[in-house]
């Protein structure tokens, strides 16, 4: 919220955890089916396969997850309506992490 009036801005970030490579992306607008980030690991990253279930806040932030924290980051929608129930699950039972965001 802001206290005054003023116009909406965005903060882009610029994640660089080991001093010289940006790792962000393009934002992902659409997770109803997996969306798929693979990046070269650095030290202290995770470098599992890890699946973000999330939801708005989700596709907000997408362009800085996975500079954030992993080298293998599926983010798909709790809806998951473009992929069936079926595929769903497979993508949370081949993940290695799962992180869920709130509904």
């Amino acid at each position: 919220m802001l206290g005054e009036q003023n116009t909406k801005t965005n903060t882009l970030y610029s994640l660089q955890p080991h001093g010289f490579l940006n790792r962000t992306v393009g934002a992902t607008t659409d997770i109803s089916a997996p969306s798929i980030h693979m990046s070269n690991p650095l030290i202290g990253s995770l470098d599992q396969r890890i699946l973000i279930c999330g939801d708005s806040f989700t596709t907000t932030a997408s362009s800085d997850l996975p500079a954030a924290f992993a080298t293998n980051l599926t983010m798909l929608a709790h809806s998951a309506n473009k992929i069936g129930l079926s595929a769903t699950v497979n993508e949370f039972v081949s993940a290695q992490v799962v992180v869920l965001g709130s509904a």
